[in-house]
């Protein structure tokens, strides 16, 4: 809970390390896994290799970037023997992800994966990876330290691009780590080549009381961490025993109960806000974090990257209407539907100061995504509508010279011959 408010006054950063994709379903290699299948693969493809340890990649990148050409090789070959641009994206990515896309936190990661950017679909993170996008981006963007596998020519892999990164890298790590309390997720064995840059970056936070490090074992085999060496003095209630995707699940869970318990203290002295509260938070307490968020993100119009759904009064207001009308029974379903009593209902919820015009716009298009995808018409949802504008109670319909000319069965018939029903939350309260 203190780590997600650190993350709403925009002060928390993640720091995600290789044990992040090692879970299932992505299931990526370990380190010397990946050396090992490189030096086999360049083995057959080279003349010779100078003398390396073939389980060590910094050092199977030192020998091969001696030879003539030999640093695109590796590259390119790197992303060839490991799935890092297809696996699957696990829970502790897509959690990571929708985290990110709320605006909760800053992420830095070495891991050369697309795995986080692809873990909040249908929207994607987005990514620093070079000094252009540095000034394109903002610092909300995913900052991957060690270049990305999309892009294979910006992999940092040789002993020398890792321990001497561009000037813009440094950079932008101190501007994102000041000020800030850290989290690193994912790096319970510390591999030689990352423990200078870690050690940096805790030297770059300054106060080791706002360091945190999250591994399995990281409180019972301390004494012979790594991390005890680069940060000895770390306090022990900062050492956070849980796997990555465990902590992550429990920061994106104090979020979401974090928003409701701010809602529930601000309706508390209003008994048909409370009430309607009470019957929502149940439902959504029966999700995972993960699905509670991609609910809650599902229900923005438009979904602007960095921008909190989970903040300002149009969620609330919808969710507290959602609870009006749900005066027997209650079911959340995907995509930011519910089911109130006998009401199926698809919330849509402004961000910003979003006209009533594109909130219209995206109940037709949702309402003929419906119907196209086999949902029948006894069966469409209304759309109950957190907005700042008033809205009309009907869209417009076809021109009236079209209308005029023949009967309207005979114009148009399928998806886009249905209309929205708008239900304004605002009026709900008030009703």
């Amino acid at each position: 809970m203190a780590l997600a408010a650190l993350g709403r006054d925009r002060r928390l950063v993640i720091y995600a390390g290789a044990g992040l994709s090692r879970a299932e379903p992505t299931g990526l290699p370990s380190g010397p896994e990946v050396a090992s299948r490189t030096y086999e693969r360049l083995a057959r493809l080279l003349p010779a290799i100078p003398a390396c340890d073939a389980h060590d990649l910094t050092a199977v990148a030192d020998a091969v970037a001696s030879l003539a050409g030999g640093l695109p090789a590796l590259r390119e070959t790197v992303v060839d023997v490991v799935e890092f641009t297809t696996a699957a994206p696990n829970y502790g990515h897509q959690a990571l992800a929708l985290l990110l896309l709320e605006g909760l936190v800053k992420v830095l990661t070495t891991n050369w994966d697309d795995c986080i950017e692809r873990g909040g679909q249908p929207e994607r993170v987005r990514v620093t990876i070079t000094a252009a996008e540095r000034a394109q981006m903002g610092d909300g963007a995913l900052l991957k330290i060690h270049g990305c596998a999309t892009r294979p020519d910006t992999l940092l892999i040789t002993t020398a691009q890792v321990d001497e990164p561009e000037d813009w890298i440094t950079h932008e790590m101190g501007a994102r780590l000041a000020d800030s309390y850290v989290v690193f997720v994912g790096i319970g064995d510390v591999a030689a080549y990352v423990r200078d840059r870690l050690a940096e970056t805790v030297a770059a936070v300054g106060d080791h009381d706002h360091v945190r490090v999250v591994s399995p074992t990281i409180a019972t085999d301390w004494d012979a961490s790594e991390w005890a060496q680069i940060v000895p003095d770390l306090p022990v209630d900062h050492r956070i025993e849980m796997a990555a995707d465990e902590f992550l699940d429990m920061l994106a869970a104090a979020y979401v109960r974090g928003f409701l318990s701010d809602v529930a203290t601000a309706v508390n002295d209003d008994d048909k806000l409370r009430v309607a509260l009470e019957r929502v938070v149940p439902p959504l307490e029966e999700l995972c974090s993960v699905a509670a968020l991609e609910w809650f993100r599902s229900t923005a119009v438009p979904r602007w990257y960095g921008a909190p759904v989970l903040a300002g009064q149009s969620t609330s207001t919808a969710i507290l209407a959602l609870g009006i009308l749900a005066v027997e029974s209650l079911t959340i379903e995907k995509g930011g539907a519910a089911v109130a009593s006998t009401q199926r209902l698809q919330l849509l919820v402004a961000v910003g100061l979003t006209p009533a015009s594109r909130i219209r716009r995206e109940a037709e298009n949702r309402l003929a995504a419906f119907l196209s995808q086999g949902g029948k018409n006894n069966e469409q949802p209304e759309f109950l509508v957190a907005c700042p504008f008033p809205l009309t109670s009907t869209l417009a319909g076809l021109p009236v010279d079209l209308m005029g000319s023949t009967a309207p069965d005979d114009v148009i018939g399928g998806p886009l011959a249905s209309t929205p029903v708008l239900i304004d939350a605002a009026e709900v309260l008030r009703g």
